[in-house]
């Protein structure tokens, strides 16, 4: 399968409480990562955001591999000018923090916010009010907030990897595996 500068890596929810939780709050799709693809030669990398480590680059290998090969490959539909840029931009923010809250204030960024931002003005991506599930996964977020002395955020704008997926500009390429 081609893997083409661009092109976006959704991770599949593993057995992780917080993943299971992502998933079953944001949608009916499970995914709980994304990231994208920066580079192709001499070796696929990838930038995304995530805990601890925040904004980061690294090998396709090395992220499959942290991933357990949950991983399915989505192209975007947009000229090779608007994606060379989203990669200029998703560059512009490696080593930032990354953002426990999922808040758009917040100084760092999460997996699905990065993504945004380097699309921006792009129309391929929507915000969404920030989801957090039935009963049981909002008791779960709100002891998580509790945790950041916050309460639990209402009527915030935000996206998750299940809302990224959504749009018709993403067509699905297929399952990788490490």
């Amino acid at each position: 399968m081609e893997i083409r500068e661009g092109d976006l890596l959704f991770v599949r929810s593993g057995h992780k409480k917080l993943d299971q939780m992502i998933a079953q709050s944001t949608g009916q799709n499970s995914y709980i990562h994304v990231a994208l693809v920066t580079k192709i030669k001499p070796e696929v990398r990838v930038i995304h955001a995530s805990m601890p480590a925040g904004c980061l680059a690294e090998t396709l290998t090395d992220f499959l591999v942290k991933r357990q090969g949950l991983v399915d490959l989505y192209r975007i539909n947009a000229p090779k000018n608007d994606i060379c840029r989203a990669i200029g931009r998703a560059q512009e923010n490696l080593n930032r923090p990354y953002n426990y809250s999922f808040l758009p204030d917040d100084e760092g960024l999460y997996c699905s916010e990065l993504i945004t931002e380097a699309f921006d003005g792009q129309n391929i991506f929507e915000l969404n009010l920030l989801e957090f599930g039935g009963p049981q996964e909002q008791e779960y977020w709100t002891k998580y907030y509790a945790k950041l002395g916050m309460d639990l955020p209402q009527g915030v704008y935000g996206s998750s990897p299940n809302s990224l997926v959504k749009s018709s500009q993403l067509n699905f390429i297929g399952e990788l595996s490490d």
